[in-house]
């Protein structure tokens, strides 16, 4: 079977065109050169396309040395930049003044499709160094330098909104005059700029993971901030910057979250980005933070109330759990009993939850039944069934 770099000389289009996407699993700086010759001159439309997004990905992978970074911009020197668009992007890894200035350019170029790869690769650039204050200044100048097009200066004051950039507000307002779609742009970014001043505004759930792994988490409700330690203490927020003790410079961002489309908002801090979670998406979060939540009430009991209005099972499951965690036991009753009404077949689940809500209630015989239904109908493999089992035997007769 062909190695992706020998199915880069095949003749066919679909299988070069796959060689391209497995290189870029395999892949490393030496084929970077390679990839640029496609992106340019292979006949086939969808393989110049891959080859260039294979190689804007490949770039950034990790910190590109000096002389790597001038190779980059060589390269794309020497390549018109309306033959494919796509492949500005790998300037994402030259973020230094020499690439800073090079998509400054691009920016002005005539092409509105060149204009927006510029603009996405600055975003990719900002995603990657999330501090971001560096590019700055370098934006503020083309806000205010009057040579942009007004499509390029939306993107600009969009990413200054997403950003978060302190002082950046009266560069905003002279760039929105330019025109109808800077006008709006500069009306949410600064909206957005002007919330991450009001500290209620932080209040919610910020996690990030690996593997479906809690990483890194944040839970922030009136101003006081928990993690997996315990209670940092309050939040204070200064020009958009929160502060907590414990923690470095906490930024509020908007920024593109891998497999999913568009931007989410998230706090970065300590080179980790932290998605705000809510609505269902705290269906999981109660999943990953189980074994933490019994000794973090506060935590549990904010996640409850968050999901209360919820619907569907796993929520509604979710939100018992974090109930009993707290210690809110008959909240918790009432919720499981609200699940188990008029179910033929009660979910194994939701019955090993009331078996320990009803155990802690002090009602062993309720435990004992509901366990031993669960047990009788659960999943062989079920995550609970050992924790289970040894209660069970546990219970007094």
């Amino acid at each position: 079977m062909a190695t992706p770099r020998e199915g880069l000389e095949s003749m066919d289009v679909q299988e070069r065109t796959a060689a391209v996407r497995a290189l870029g699993e395999v892949g490393d700086w030496s084929d970077f050169q390679r990839l640029v010759a496609m992106a340019t001159t292979d006949k086939s439309p969808s393989v110049r396309l891959t080859a260039a997004a294979v190689a804007g990905d490949l770039v950034v992978k990790a910190p590109r040395t000096k002389k790597q970074r001038e190779e980059i911009l060589a390269a794309i020197r020497m390549v018109d930049p309306g033959t494919n668009p796509p492949l500005m992007l790998v300037l994402a890894a030259v973020r230094d003044a020499a690439g800073l200035q090079r998509l400054g350019l691009l920016l002005r170029d005539p092409r509105s499709d060149v204009r927006m790869a510029a603009a996405t690769a600055l975003r990719r650039m900002a995603n990657l160094d999330q501090a971001g204050v560096e590019l700055a200044p370098h934006v503020k100048a083309w806000l205010t330098g009057g040579r942009h097009p007004v499509d390029a200066l939306s993107e600009l004051i969009r990413l200054t909104g997403e950003c978060g950039w302190p002082n950046l507000e009266d560069a905003i307002r002279t760039a929105a005059g330019k025109g109808r779609a800077a006008a709006e742009a500069a009306s949410l970014a600064l909206e957005w700029l002007e919330a991450r001043r009001d500290p209620t505004s932080w209040a919610g759930m910020w996690m990030t993971t690996d593997e479906d792994q809690p990483v890194d988490w944040l839970f922030i409700e009136d101003r006081e901030v928990w993690d997996a330690t315990g209670r940092l203490g309050q939040l204070g927020v200064e020009d958009g910057i929160g502060t907590v003790p414990g923690r470095s410079a906490l930024r509020r961002v908007w920024a593109t979250r891998t497999s999913i489309e568009g931007t989410m908002e998230a706090i970065t801090c300590d080179g980790r980005t932290m998605w705000r979670h809510k609505g269902p998406q705290l269906t999981r979060v109660v999943d990953e933070l189980f074994p933490l939540l019994k000794a973090l009430p506060v935590v549990a009991s904010g996640l409850a109330a968050w999901m209360k209005d919820l619907e569907g099972l796993g929520a509604m499951r979710a939100r018992a759990t974090a109930l009993w965690q707290c210690g809110q036991l008959q909240e918790a009753d009432k919720a499981i009993t609200t699940l188990l009404h008029g179910e033929k077949k009660p979910n194994p689940h939701v019955l090993w939850l009331r078996a320990n809500v009803l155990r802690e209630l002090g009602d062993h015989a309720g435990s004992r039944a509901a366990l031993q239904v669960a047990l009788d109908t659960g999943p062989k493999k079920a995550v609970w069934r050992d924790e289970a089992e040894e209660m069970l035997r546990a219970l007094p007769e």
